[in-house]
């Protein structure tokens, strides 16, 4: 992907309108600040959405439209610094909580144990757990989400493609989770019930899935800066490089502290 003096056409209408609406966002964020206002979790999504905002009406002022749609992936892929509102995080939770627990009976089903469900409360004989909301897999499905939308803007060509395994991430993290569940309790009911409280429960998750992300980033990252390089016959007017690569650094930024 090349970046020229003549593809570089800076548009300042379409740079400015963005401008404004970060300008705008920032203030309804820091207008309603006071005991009787938003939420600190509301007002610190309102602030960084206007700081992404800016950011992104900064690069069109810059380099204008036609830049800016090469490059939609990464501006967009910015988006994922802005943290959920408090009322959406609980909602998408409450989402995993449920799926997780369904995905969990489904297995203890499978494999012919005998599981009552009530609600996010599952019991099986000897054991009775709830999928509690620190045991959602929020962090760890959004890591999987983030992996998977840089892997397929790197691998995939078709935008159709791409939706359809990105959407395939949502029933992966919530199967990985249910099975996740299932091994604890298997464990705990049939080896010891230390399980429930050791490291596999609280830390081994947060190494296992980064680990993975690494391995299947990696390899491709390498291909495609090799096959950059190999093209990497540039004028002195032109910049070669591949807008597919940046979010790669929120990914590996992300990883050591990613959990749940």
């Amino acid at each position: 992907m090349e970046i020229t003096k003549g593809t570089a056409e800076p548009d300042f209408r379409a740079g400015l309108a963005l401008l404004v609406l970060a300008i705008l966002i920032g203030f309804i964020g820091g207008r309603w600040r006071g005991p009787a206002s938003l939420s600190v979790g509301m007002q610190l999504s309102l602030d960084m959405l206007a700081v992404v905002t800016w950011w992104i009406g900064s690069f069109v002022c810059c380099f204008g439209n036609r830049v800016s749609r090469m490059y939609v992936f990464p501006l967009c892929f910015l988006l994922f610094l802005v943290p959920l509102p408090e009322f959406a995080l609980t909602h998408v939770v409450s989402f995993l909580q449920r799926g997780s627990a369904y995905a969990a009976k489904l297995l203890f089903a499978i494999a012919g144990i005998p599981v009552t469900q009530d609600g996010l409360r599952l019991t099986i004989p000897g054991l009775t757990l709830e999928v509690a909301e620190e045991c959602s897999s929020i962090r760890s499905s959004l890591m999987l989400l983030v992996t998977t939308m840089v892997l397929a803007q790197l691998v995939l060509r078709s935008a159709w493609g791409k939706g359809v395994v990105i959407l395939a991430a949502i029933p992966l993290s919530i199967a990985k989770n249910g099975f996740r569940i299932f091994t604890l309790s298997m464990l705990a009911v049939y080896v010891d019930p230390s399980f429930l409280h050791g490291w596999l429960h609280h830390q081994g998750r947060d190494s296992v899935l980064p680990g993975i992300s690494g391995r299947l980033v990696r390899p491709t990252l390498a291909r495609k800066v090799g096959r950059a390089q190999t093209d990497g016959s540039a004028g002195d007017h032109a910049i070669r490089t591949s807008a597919q690569t940046v979010p790669l650094a929120c990914v590996i930024a992300i990883s050591p502290n990613t959990s749940g």
